[in-house]
């Protein structure tokens, strides 16, 4: 029974990375909610995806892991997407382009 339990959990984790990449941001809150399931579960999930280097983990939740490479585009427009990372954080603009580097 715990593969199958493992195999809905990695299809959970799926969806919410799905979740994020499109509205860049989602809380524990919402992630209970929405799969009822425990905020500890939703925790969970969202530390797992986050050790995976796929999100961000924020207070409350987690947003959009910022891409980089050659094909980011200017520094201007590489500096709004990590200020507005920075704002759903709510953490600093500092720490943002520390965890992109």
């Amino acid at each position: 029974m715990a593969s199958g339990s493992r195999l809905l959990a990695e299809q959970r984790r799926r969806k919410i990375l799905e979740f994020i990449e499109h509205k860049g941001q989602i809380t524990v809150r919402e992630l209970a909610s929405r799969f009822s399931v425990s905020a500890v579960t939703a925790r969970g999930d969202l530390d797992a995806l986050c050790s995976e280097n796929l999100a961000i983990r924020s207070h409350g939740g987690a947003v959009r892991k910022l891409q980089t490479g050659s094909d980011t585009g200017t520094a201007s427009k590489e500096s709004q997407r990590f200020s507005e990372v920075a704002r759903l954080a709510k953490v600093s603009l500092n720490t943002v382009s520390r965890v992109a580097q």
